[in-house]
């Protein structure tokens, strides 16, 4: 049985399966890259299309019905239906058990995992991918045991379970000398200067932003500069440094428009909007970016986004005295939540 390469858990509900690069989620209130989504499909066998070759052997039912859950738990994940996605991947998990085929039933729980976490429902994706990691590990893929403890290092980062985060973290440093991997060494520089970030150690964030900017360089990986260059616009921000900001948010915004990446075109476009509003300059683009953003996550099904990016654009209403039009979201925002 041969699997094809993952994909990333927001690029899946857009791009083909096969030689797709990860992109990132860029949660713009937590600098956050996304770990791939993996895609453990099983190929069907060649035939040559010769008269007198027989046709191939019918696949078992068990195979095919590991073949069906994990097609049809992709494609929800393509439409970030994640509690139907992460149900279906629970459940291709246990039939890739069943057929003890530990690299796709690590796969699976991998994905369930990064279900889990987008419905933030921590503890059940702190141990679906916990579990996958003890799966890759003891069939020494390192570089998936790697992905499913960063998956991890993310679950601690939202949970804000900084012990947890800090051991992982200092545990990981530790091994980071033998991989070689450019994109996993990018992703554990994001991860760890979000820790840095929470802990407002900006100079050491940024350097290791810096670091994990070098990795993804280093192979073109379009989606990690992308989520590099919004972590450090929020960076930027963060130390009142907002014209550079604005730069780093511009490069954002090009390169998730280059990857056609829904979630970070709406982060960028909210993060430049604000960094707008903060300068009081150029208020005008800064309620078309606001309005946006704020309509773009909604779309995306983002609420939390959402009413950041709404209570940031009725800021920017008052200040430029639209006061009906403020007071028509304001009103939009209260029966939004009450219902």
């Amino acid at each position: 049985m041969k699997t094809q390469s993952y994909i990333p858990a927001t690029a899946a509900r857009r791009t083909p399966i096969s030689k797709q690069k990860p992109k990132p989620v860029l949660l713009h209130q937590l600098l956050m890259l996304s770990i791939p989504l993996f895609a453990g499909i099983i190929l069907a066998p060649l035939t040559t299309g010769c008269t007198s070759t027989p046709p191939p052997k019918e696949k078992p039912p068990g195979l095919t019905k590991a073949e069906t859950l994990t097609e049809s738990a992709l494609k929800l994940s393509r439409a970030g239906n994640w509690q139907t996605a992460a149900e279906q991947w629970k459940e291709a998990s246990g039939q890739f058990a069943l057929l003890n085929d530990i690299t796709n039933q690590a796969h699976a729980l991998h994905n369930l995992g990064i279900s889990r976490l987008r419905l933030k429902e921590f503890s059940k994706a702190e141990s679906a991918l916990a579990k996958a990691a003890e799966l890759n590990s003891f069939i020494n893929r390192r570089d998936r045991w790697w992905f499913n403890r960063i998956g991890l290092l993310q679950v601690y980062r939202e949970s804000n379970n900084s012990i947890a985060q800090a051991a992982s973290i200092e545990s990981l440093q530790s091994q980071l000398q033998s991989v070689s991997d450019h994109e996993i060494r990018g992703h554990f520089f994001n991860e760890a200067a979000l820790y840095e970030y929470s802990k407002q150690e900006f100079s050491k964030a940024s350097e290791l932003l810096d670091n994990a900017e070098k990795e993804f360089s280093g192979i073109d990986h379009i989606p990690g500069l992308a989520a590099v260059a919004a972590n450090k616009a929020r960076l930027l921000q963060s130390q009142a440094e907002h014209n550079r900001a604005l730069e780093k948010w511009d490069a954002a915004l090009r390169l998730s428009r280059e990857t056609a990446d829904y979630d970070g075109i709406a982060s960028a476009l909210y993060g430049k909007g604000k960094t707008l509003l903060e300068l009081k300059q150029n208020l005008e683009t800064s309620e078309l970016l606001l309005e946006q953003a704020a309509n773009n996550f909604g779309l995306l099904n983002m609420q939390q986004e959402r009413t950041k990016a709404v209570h940031a654009l009725i800021d920017c209403l008052q200040a430029r005295n639209k006061v009906e039009k403020a007071d028509a979201w304001r009103a939009e925002i209260k029966n939004s939540t009450s219902e």
